[in-house]
């Protein structure tokens, strides 16, 4: 959000962008067993900041269970901000299984790895989703994303303006070409939404990354906490733009939700 409401040079454009919409634990070995109770880290350093951009960040007192192969997705929280990949993107995994007894000495590593991706040495399509397998000693890993060209980044907030924040939800973001959805938030996340003090949902994630020249859709499928379980549906398609703000209401029935994007370039 650092160009959304500030004037910017005429020489920013929209740059190549990194989406990731998913993390999974494919296979375990040396003496691993299902569940896992997993904390650590998956981040991103990249040309724009040297700095780690976290995709998945767990103490040990707040690991994620995953329970079966079948249910072994990563909770991706983050980024902060968009990936580029104006150079090679580094990614860096830094995994453990809590024991089910005993002290942190005693837990097991997941994953220790790192890898670089250069979408010129990768041949990977411009818009087009990549799942690409990581493998240690420990566990092979699959890491779906896509490299999008000419891209601007895109921040959601979703705000209750009216009615009961008593409901559960699903969002999803999805870019017009890419047959990918971001997960923004799930039902799994609680029996109702979060909500903090200034009325605003808390979600899963809120960047994700646009088609200079494209659209983002947004999809909710929401139901009322004391109703009958009948799921309400709504989407809404915004157009990127370089730079402000779009804004557009989802209404439940049960309470009116206001959708703002803020678009921003990157330097």
């Amino acid at each position: 959000m650092r160009n959304t409401d500030r004037p910017v040079p005429p020489y920013y454009l929209p740059i190549s962008m990194m989406q990731f919409f998913s993390v999974k634990v494919i296979e375990i070995m040396g003496g691993l067993q299902w569940p896992l109770h997993v904390y650590g880290i998956v981040a991103t350093r990249d040309s724009q900041d040297n700095k780690r951009n976290f995709l998945f960040r767990c103490d040990r007192e707040h690991c994620q269970t995953l329970a079966s192969p079948q249910d072994s997705c990563l909770r991706l929280t983050r980024p902060s901000r968009a990936i580029v990949m104006v150079n090679p993107v580094v990614v860096e995994v830094d995994l453990k299984v809590k024991g089910s007894r005993g002290p942190p000495s005693e837990d097991k590593v997941l994953s220790e790895h790192a890898f670089v991706h250069n979408h010129t040495g990768h041949r990977i399509k411009p818009g087009f989703p990549h799942r690409q397998l990581e493998s240690t000693e420990d566990s092979t890993m699959e890491f779906v994303f896509a490299h999008l060209q000419s891209a601007v980044e895109a921040t959601i907030t979703v705000g209750v303006v009216e009615g009961s924040p008593d409901f559960r939800a699903r969002f999803t973001a999805l870019t017009a070409g890419i047959d990918e959805d971001v997960l923004l938030l799930d039902f799994q996340d609680g029996t109702k939404v979060v909500v903090d003090d200034d009325g605003f949902v808390v979600l899963r994630r809120r960047v994700v990354s646009v088609e200079g020249t494209g659209k983002l859709i947004l999809r909710m499928e929401a139901t009322n906490h004391g109703g009958d379980d009948t799921a309400v549906v709504k989407e809404e398609i915004f157009c990127a733009t370089k730079t402000s703000r779009s804004q557009s209401y989802f209404m439940l029935g049960f309470c009116k939700l206001s959708i703002i994007i803020a678009w921003s370039l990157l330097p």
